[in-house]
């Protein structure tokens, strides 16, 4: 997951993100792998994550008392994580 990670971060680099932003979205990704490895009982590679999975996180961090506006922001980390993963196979 890490070479994926900084793959990704290049990615964001390459197309004018802030480095605040970079930052942010690699910490949000790795949180929901790590959590989604907590809750399966190992490791998930991206493409078995499912749309009930990010469904699952976003509860989660609902339970946990997260504001909207950081739900959202650690939601749009994933998106954008997703869609750059896509795009890469």
């Amino acid at each position: 997951m890490t070479t994926l990670l900084e793959e990704f971060a290049t990615y964001l680099q390459a197309h004018d993100r802030s480095s605040h932003t970079v930052s942010a979205y690699r910490r949000d990704v790795l949180a929901f792998f790590t959590w989604l490895a907590e809750q399966i009982g190992r490791e998930v590679p991206p493409v078995e994550v499912t749309p009930f999975d990010v469904q699952k996180y976003r509860d989660h961090l609902v339970t946990l008392g997260r504001k909207p506006a950081g739900v959202n922001r650690r939601l749009a980390g994933l998106r954008a994580f997703f869609t750059w993963a896509v795009s890469t196979e």
